[in-house]
């Protein structure tokens, strides 16, 4: 497993790509791995996931997203690599969806 994005990365992706690292946080934190937000933790609580998703996006490998929020369940405790299927899981195929449409936004406006 690839070492997580230190928090000093994630401050800079901050301020530098504001507007898609809220649009990304607003996905994930609907997205809730693991129930943490709905469960009171504060609404930052997935920003090195937030972080690790806009870093893909930002260097073109929008194709890793989906399986960077699927680990990121490991990350969290709660493994579901073995029995991931779209159908098993609706709510991470519509965050893809949604965050593909957030990249595809940046490269419009990015190049």
């Amino acid at each position: 497993m690839k070492e997580m994005m230190r928090m000093n990365q994630v401050n800079m992706l901050r301020k530098e790509y504001p507007t898609y690292f809220e649009s990304i946080t607003n996905i994930i934190n609907v997205l809730d791995p693991c129930g943490l937000v709905a469960s009171g933790a504060p609404e930052n609580e997935h920003e090195v996931l937030v972080g690790e998703v806009l870093f893909l996006i930002i260097n073109h490998k929008e194709k890793e997203i989906k399986e960077l929020i699927i680990n990121a369940y490991d990350w969290y405790g709660m493994s579901i690599n073995e029995d991931y299927t779209d159908e098993n899981y609706p709510c991470i195929n519509k965050a893809v969806i949604q965050i593909i449409e957030v990249a595809s936004l940046y490269k419009q406006n990015n190049h």
